[in-house]
């Protein structure tokens, strides 16, 4: 499945990586990629009148083309991963920061879905802000809330604090072991990490 994607990035790619391992072992349900969409802003028009010879006919431009939001990922959870991965946006006995992922969480209490935007350690043409924007109007209109992940990088990115997935290990090109800037842990290094502490 993943050789059938086109990914924006390197980042993308592994990210699909991660998701799949946590998939197969349980903690996901399922996950989309690239499906979401969010009109943010709808189309406007405005009218006017186009003279020919013999009369005028009404017409209708575009002023402002609509504005959509497709955020990277979609995650839908199960219970395996509740705390372990993720936690509700409004749980008030947790900091953000105690998971890596937030969720948006239905009323009822069920669904436990995260939105992610997928970003680079570093922002080379600074489209980290624009997406900022993006989620801060998807909250504003839809009361969804949209977390950048930063998959790679240096000790603070997610495959830092928590695994980095089997099929990461290695190159994608050459098929042979990859460097990373951190301590290297498998899922059930830090699954069982967790549990000491």
């Amino acid at each position: 499945m993943e050789n059938e994607l086109k990914f924006d990035s390197e980042e993308e790619r592994l990210f699909y990586l991660y998701l799949e391992e946590l998939q197969e072992n349980g903690y996901i349900d399922k996950f989309t990629f690239h499906e979401d969409k969010f009109i943010l802003s709808e189309q406007v028009k405005y009218n006017w009148l186009k003279k020919t010879n013999k009369r005028s006919i009404k017409m209708s431009s575009a002023l402002l083309q609509e504005h959509v939001y497709s955020p990277d990922f979609h995650i839908h959870w199960n219970m395996k991963a509740y705390r372990i991965f993720y936690h509700d946006i409004f749980d008030e006995e947790h900091k953000l920061e105690s998971t890596p992922f937030v969720s948006n969480i239905n009323s009822d209490g069920t669904n436990a879905e995260s939105i992610i935007e997928i970003k680079p350690n570093f922002d080379f043409q600074n489209m980290t802000r624009l997406s900022i924007i993006n989620g801060k109007w998807v909250y504003d209109k839809y009361k969804i809330f949209v977390q950048k992940i930063i998959p790679i990088g240096n000790e603070s990115c997610l495959f830092a604090k928590t695994f980095v997935p089997q099929k990461a290990l290695l190159t994608k090109k050459t098929n042979k072991p990859k460097k990373y800037k951190f301590v290297v842990k498998s899922l059930k290094e830090f699954i069982k990490g967790l549990e000491n502490v």
